[in-house]
C-alpha cells in the first residue's frame, strides 16, 4: 500500500480520536462538578495522554476482531483475539449465525464501492497540511522555549531574604525541591519557569506585597512545581502540535489549564491562607494594568483563568479542595492503562486504508454459488435439525478460513500478485478483503474480491473457489466418524450418570418424607416445654415457701399449721410430676431438633445432586449439538454447487 495511504489514515484516525476523547473527558468532567479542581484537572490530562497512546497502542497490541452474522429473529457474534500472523480459524461448527473474523479500516467501504480513479492529489494535500501544521507548531514550542530562556538569562536574582526563607520553607512543607527566586521587568505577574531547574519568576512590584500575599504567591507556585505542571504543560504544547486541526483537543488544554490553575488555588487555601484576602490578592494582581505577554511555556499566575470564576471557586467555602492522592494517582493511572488497552483492542481503526478510496482504479470479480435447500441432509439422531441458515453461514466462515485461504495462496500466480505479495500476512489481508455474502431470499452465494489488477481479482476468486472444492473432494469421513464415535461413547457415559443421579435424588426425597416432622411442630413441642418449665418453677417457688413458713411454728395456728404440714407432700408430689413432664418434652425437643438437622442435610445433598444434574443436562445437549454438527457437516459437500466461476473484470469499479 502507497506510504501517503497510510499517512492519510493516519490523519483520519486522529480526527476521529481528537473527537471521542474530548467528549467523554468533558462528560466525566460534568459529572465530576462539584469535585475537587484536581480530581477534574487529572481527567482532562487523562484525555490527552489517551489521544498520544492510543495510536501506537492499536497498532501494537493484539486486535479483537469482531463478526456476526444476522438471520431473521437471531444474532450471533463470534469475538476472537487476534496474536499471531497466521491464526487459527474461528471456526466452530455449531448451530447459530458464524462469520470468519473481519476487521475493516477506518472508512473501509465495500469492493461494490471502492473508488474508481485516482484522487492521490487529495490524499496528498491533507497530508502535507497536516504534516505542515505539525512542523509549525513544533516550531512555535521551540520558540517558547528560547522565549522562557531569555526571560530568564534577563532576570535578576536580587530577592529579599525574606522571600528566599519563606520559599525554602515552604517548599520544605511541600516536599519539593526549594526553586530559584528571580525578579524580572518584562513579566506582570509571578510565574514558574523551567523544567528541571525551576525559577519563580517575579515583577518588580513583588516587594510591596505584604507576607500574606507572598506566602500565596509561594504557594502557589510550589503546587505548580509539586504538581509537575511544567511537564504537562509541555505535553499539552506537543499534544497541541499533533492534533493543532481540531478545536476539541484546544478545548481541553484551555480547561486544563483552567482547572489546573484553581487546583493550585485550592492547595493555598489548604495550607491555611485565607480565601477573603487571597481572592483580593487575584484580583489586584488581575487589575494591575495591561498583561505583558508572556511565552506559552511559562505558568503564569493570573494570565490562563477567568479571575471571576476563579474568585468565585475561591471564596466557596463549600467546595472541595482534596488533591489527588498516591492512591488516587495509581487508580487514575491503571485505569487509563485498561481504558486505553481495551480501546485499542476494540478498536475498528486499522492502520491499512481500504484499496481503492482515492487511490487507483479497482476492479472486482464475483463467483457464484448455489447452496441447496430442498435435499434432506440432515441427520435426526438426538431430536434437533440446524437450520438453512447456518449451513450456509457455516460454509461462508469455512470459505474465508485458512482452511481455504492457505490452499489459495499456494496457486503461485495468486501468491506473485504485488498487492498480495507484499503483504506480511497474506491470509489474514485476503480473508478480510475477500467479500462473501449470502442473497436474500435465493440460495446463492456471492464470492468477491477487488483488485488493482483484473486478472488479480479474477484469479485470487477462482483460486479460492477452487480450494473450497477440492478441500472437500479431498476430505474423507474417516476423522468425522471417530469424533462422531467418541461423542456417542461420552454421551452414553453422562446420560448414565445423570440416571444415577435422578434414583439418588428420587431416593433422598423419600428418606425425607419417612422422617416425617413439620416446623409448625417442633415449634409446638418447644412452647410446651417452655410452658413446663414455668410451672416447675412456680411448684417448686411454692413447696420452698410453705417449708419456710413451717420453720416458724410459732406464729401459726394449730389448724393452720396442721394444713400446711399436710399439703407438703402433695406439692413435692406435684413438683416431681412437673420434673417428668419437662424432662419428656426436652426429651422430644431435642429429637426432632436432630431430625430437623438430618433433614437439612439431606436437603443440601439433594440440592448439590440436582445442580450436577443440570450441569450433566447441558453437558448432554451440548455433546448432542456437536454429534447433529458433524453429520450435517459429513453430508454438505452434496449441497454446494458451482453455479459461475469468476471472469475477467471489463471495467473498473465506480466509487459513486
Amino acid at each position: 500500500m502507497p506510504l501517503i495511504d497510510l499517512w492519510f489514515a493516519l490523519v483520519i484516525e486522529l480526527a476521529v480520536l481528537a473527537t471521542l476523547f474530548p467528549l467523554l473527558a468533558w462528560g466525566i468532567t460534568r459529572l465530576l462538578k462539584r469535585q475537587s479542581a484536581a480530581l477534574r484537572c487529572r481527567v482532562w490530562m487523562l484525555a490527552l495522554a489517551a489521544l498520544v497512546l492510543f495510536p501506537p497502542l492499536s497498532r501494537m497490541l493484539p486486535r479483537l476482531v469482531v463478526s456476526g452474522h444476522v438471520t431473521p429473529g437471531t444474532t450471533e457474534t463470534v469475538l476472537r483475539f487476534d496474536f499471531s500472523e497466521n491464526p487459527e480459524p474461528a471456526l466452530r461448527f455449531v448451530p447459530g449465525a458464524v462469520e470468519y473474523p473481519r476487521a475493516y479500516a477506518l472508512g473501509s467501504v465495500n469492493a461494490e464501492d471502492s473508488g474508481a480513479y485516482a484522487l492521490g492529489s487529495v490524499k496528498a494535500a491533507v497530508v502535507a497540511v497536516w504534516g505542515g501544521g505539525v512542523l509549525f507548531s513544533f516550531f512555535m514550542i521551540f520558540i517558547s522555549l528560547s522565549l522562557a530562556g531569555k526571560l530568564l538569562r534577563h532576570s535578576s536574582g536580587n530577592v529579599a531574604e525574606s522571600w528566599i526563607d519563606a520559599c525554602n520553607k515552604f517548599a520544605r512543607k511541600l516536599r519539593v525541591p526549594s526553586p530559584r527566586l528571580a525578579v524580572s521587568d518584562a513579566v506582570a505577574v509571578p510565574m514558574l519557569i523551567g523544567l528541571l531547574r525551576p525559577t519563580v519568576l517575579l515583577p518588580k512590584e513583588h516587594a510591596d506585597w505584604t507576607d500574606t500575599e507572598r506566602d500565596g504567591v509561594l504557594l502557589h507556585e510550589l503546587s505548580h512545581l509539586k504538581r509537575r505542571d511544567a511537564f504537562a504543560l509541555l505535553f499539552s504544547r506537543i499534544v497541541v502540535a499533533l492534533y493543532w486541526f481540531h478545536p476539541f483537543v484546544r478545548m481541553v488544554v484551555n480547561r486544563l489549564r483552567i482547572e489546573r490553575e484553581a487546583a493550585c488555588d485550592d492547595a493555598v487555601l489548604l495550607y491555611g491562607e485565607e480565601p477573603q484576602g487571597y481572592a483580593a490578592f487575584l484580583l489586584k494582581i488581575a487589575a494591575g494594568g495591561p498583561p505583558i505577554p508572556t511565552p506559552a511555556l511559562c505558568l503564569a499566575m493570573s494570565e490562563t483563568h477567568p479571575v471571576e470564576e476563579r474568585i468565585d471557586a475561591v471564596l466557596d467555602t463549600e467546595k472541595p479542595r482534596t488533591p489527588v492522592r498516591r492512591l488516587g494517582r495509581w487508580t487514575t493511572l491503571c485505569g487509563l492503562i485498561t481504558v486505553i488497552f481495551v480501546a485499542a483492542l476494540f478498536s475498528p481503526i486499522a492502520p491499512v486504508f481500504p484499496i481503492g478510496v482515492f487511490g487507483q482504479r479497482t476492479y472486482t470479480a464475483t463467483a457464484w454459488i448455489q447452496v441447496l435447500s430442498n435435499k434432506p441432509y440432515y441427520v435426526f439422531t438426538v431430536g434437533q435439525q440446524l437450520d438453512y441458515e447456518s449451513f450456509v453461514n457455516t460454509q461462508i466462515a469455512l470459505i474465508r478460513s485458512p482452511l481455504i485461504i492457505d490452499r489459495a495462496l499456494e496457486n503461485p500466480a495468486v501468491a506473485q500478485f504485488p498487492e498480495v505479495k507484499r503483504q506480511r500476512d497474506r491470509t489474514n489481508y485476503l480473508a478480510k478483503n475477500l467479500k462473501i455474502q449470502s442473497q436474500q431470499g435465493a440460495e446463492m452465494v456471492t464470492v468477491s474480491f477487488t483488485a488493482h489488477e483484473p486478472k488479480a481479482a479474477e484469479e485470487i476468486v477462482n483460486s479460492v473457489i477452487n480450494a473450497f472444492f477440492e478441500y472437500y473432494e479431498a476430505q474423507s469421513n474417516e476423522w468425522n466418524t471417530r469424533i462422531i464415535h467418541q461423542l456417542n461413547l461420552e454421551l452414553n457415559r453422562q446420560q448414565n450418570v445423570a440416571r444415577l443421579l435422578q434414583s439418588e435424588i428420587r431416593n433422598g426425597m423419600k428418606e425425607t418424607a419417612k422422617r416425617g416432622g413439620s416446623p409448625a411442630a417442633s415449634e409446638t413441642i418447644q412452647n410446651n416445654l417452655y410452658l413446663s418449665e414455668a410451672k416447675l418453677e412456680a411448684a417448686r417457688a411454692e413447696l420452698k415457701a410453705t417449708k419456710e413458713i413451717l420453720t416458724e411454728p410459732d406464729k401459726l395456728l394449730p389448724e393452720a399449721k396442721t394444713r400446711l404440714e399436710q399439703s407438703v407432700p402433695e406439692k413435692e408430689v406435684a413438683v416431681r410430676a412437673q420434673e417428668i413432664l419437662v424432662e419428656t418434652f426436652r426429651e422430644r425437643y431435642q429429637e426432632d431438633v436432630r431430625n430437623a438437622t438430618e433433614r437439612a442435610v439431606e436437603v443440601a445433598d439433594m440440592s448439590f445432586q440436582q445442580e450436577q444434574l443440570k450441569r450433566i443436562n447441558s453437558v448432554t445437549d451440548l455433546l448432542q449439538t456437536r454429534l447433529v454438527s458433524l453429520q450435517t457437516e459429513m453430508s454438505a459437500p452434496s449441497q454446494i454447487q458451482l453455479k459461475k466461476k469468476a471472469t475477467l473484470p471489463r471495467e473498473p469499479d465506480r466509487w459513486w
